[in-house]
């Protein structure tokens, strides 16, 4: 009997065997597109879960990038603020003065009035930088032709702050241009300077105990300058 001559008993069994095979293998298939999916479900949700991991972080570093920048910036704000009003304190407290090229400048503008008188009167007060600075701008007006004279006061009743300048009472009008540049130079190089009111020939200084020059009251100058302390 050859391989395929098999009787009909023998065929039944071999055919029943391969339906079972067929389910079986049916069923196997079934398992792994089963399992396939499912692992590939797995493997996407888990994807999905570090890609929203990933852009939570992202979102996380840039939420933190832009609260340190905005912390930066408040801090840089604060450091200017404080910078700023360092320079201001050490402004305020630093000592009036005018250097060589100042004093120039001043000298400068001031030397197309010839011929001119001032007094200066120094009420430093507390400042020590009065007199020092009374000095420096009589230097620059002497140069540039004015005759100026300075006393400094012994007047605890008088408090003078920054600089002043005034003209006498009834003189003429062509004094008012050289105290008027004497102001706006003075201001232009930093230094506080305001008009004041006018004073009368007959008039002595507002208080006595003056040191300085032989007072003579008829020959007051007719622009007079006041430097109290700094403002």
């Amino acid at each position: 009997m050859g391989f395929f001559e098999v009787s009909l008993e023998t065929a039944n069994r071999f055919y029943t065997w391969g339906w079972r095979a067929s389910v079986l293998g049916a069923l196997i298939t079934a398992f792994g597109i089963g399992f396939l999916m499912w692992g590939t479900r797995v493997r996407d949700h888990d994807f999905e879960d570090n890609i929203a991991t990933l852009h939570n972080r992202a979102a996380s570093s840039e939420k933190l990038s832009k609260e340190l920048e905005k912390g930066n910036l408040t801090l840089q704000g604060e450091v200017e603020k404080e910078k700023m009003a360092r320079l201001k304190l050490e402004e305020k407290l630093a000592p009036r003065s005018l250097n060589r090229n100042q004093q120039e400048i001043l000298r400068n503008k001031v030397s197309l009035f010839k011929n001119m008188s001032i007094d200066i009167f120094i009420y430093g007060g507390g400042s020590q930088d009065a007199l020092p600075l009374a000095g420096m701008i009589g230097e620059a007006l002497e140069g540039a032709g004015w005759t100026v004279k300075v006393w400094n006061t012994m007047a605890p009743m008088r408090w003078v702050r920054g600089v002043l300048v005034s003209t006498r009472a009834g003189a003429d009008r062509t004094i008012e241009g050289p105290a008027v540049q004497l102001i706006l130079t003075l201001r232009e190089l930093g230094i506080d300077t305001g008009g004041h009111q006018q004073f009368t020939e007959t008039r002595d200084p507002p208080e006595s105990g003056i040191m300085g020059p032989t007072w003579e009251a008829d020959k007051q100058a007719p622009i007079r300058m006041l430097v109290g302390s700094k403002p």
